[in-house]
């Protein structure tokens, strides 16, 4: 087993997580690689490369959480990868848990139960693993919802959490590779998610494996970065893998939120979604090609992932 943790300018906070790694490790089986995205703050060295046990990659420069796992999933030796957000730390038996359902036929990843992690009020479920909408939008499942209220049990998940998954290794290579690095980051998960599905492999929610986040700490919700980024690849999600009713909705919804914006006054939010539309009429062709050789090679219909999908 590899456990992969991808930082970028936060060594401190990085370091929390291998520790919280290290506190519950099975043996000589198991290794950890820290991929560092070209920080600035670590040039010099990184603390979390002088633990034993720890493999450190330095990327030269920033390459998204897409990239950074990647280049870590490479670097790993084990059949079983866990990614871990450089933010999160694992409960006691997590690790275990998490990967534990990998033995399974056809069992290709493994999203744990995902806490908010705050320092006070009631504790808070920040991802029981993702789900799409109809307009093609990736969020949390059961976001914010109190943990006291929550009954969902073990099984079967629309997408998986990046920010904490194990992975088959012959599950990645059997859709054709990890993470699309073209997102950089937000959908990458969910775009490996549906890959993997169309290709008869089931994505397993496991309670028991429980996890601590610190949600966007590094890439801070709300930001016109993220804004951009995730308007951006939920369009290029949904050229891949919607049908038409969902590249429909997907793209009324830009053009419905262009408007509204540009009637509240609001021009950065239409500027950012009309950046979204024009990338992704840029690299129709592109994203049409990666949509034929998805649909190739898949043994699932995609009106019957879409089946059940909620409103937004």
């Amino acid at each position: 087993m590899t456990v992969v943790i991808v930082d970028w300018n936060e060594p401190e906070v990085t370091l929390e997580a291998v520790r919280s790694v290290l506190d519950q490790l099975d043996g000589p089986r198991t290794e950890i690689v820290v991929v560092d995205n070209g920080s600035e703050r670590t040039a010099a060295g990184h603390p979390a490369a002088e633990l034993p046990g720890v493999r450190f990659v330095r990327l030269a420069e920033n390459a998204g959480f897409a990239g950074g796992a990647n280049a870590g999933i490479a670097a790993a030796s084990g059949e079983a990868i866990v990614l871990l957000n450089n933010d999160a730390r694992l409960e006691p038996g997590a690790l275990a848990a998490l990967i534990a359902p990998l033995a399974e036929p056809r069992v290709g990843a493994v999203t744990a139960l995902i806490l908010l992690d705050r320092a006070e009020g009631p504790t808070l479920v920040n991802s029981t693993g993702g789900e799409v909408t109809r307009s093609a939008n990736g969020r949390d499942r059961d976001w914010e919802l109190p943990l006291s209220e929550l009954r969902r049990p073990a099984g079967p998940a629309p997408a998986f959490s990046g920010g904490a998954v194990a992975l088959s290794r012959e599950a990645i290579a059997d859709v054709g590779g990890p993470f699309d690095e073209r997102l950089f980051m937000y959908y990458e998960d969910t775009e490996l998610s549906f890959r993997l599905r169309r290709r008869g492999w089931e994505i397993r929610y496991e309670p028991s494996a429980v996890v601590r986040h610190r949600h966007a700490h590094s890439s801070r919700a709300g930001s016109d970065f993220f804004l951009r980024l995730n308007e951006r690849n939920r369009l290029r999600f949904a050229v891949v893998h919607g049908t038409a009713g969902i590249l429909t909705r997907a793209y009324w919804r830009t053009l419905a939120g262009t408007a509204s914006r540009l009637l509240r006054g609001d021009g950065r939010g239409a500027t950012r979604r009309l950046a979204a539309l024009g990338h992704s009429l840029r690299h129709l062709p592109q994203l049409v090609r990666s949509r034929r050789e998805v649909t190739k090679s898949a043994t699932t219909p995609l009106r019957e992932l879409w089946g059940g999908t909620p409103r937004d």
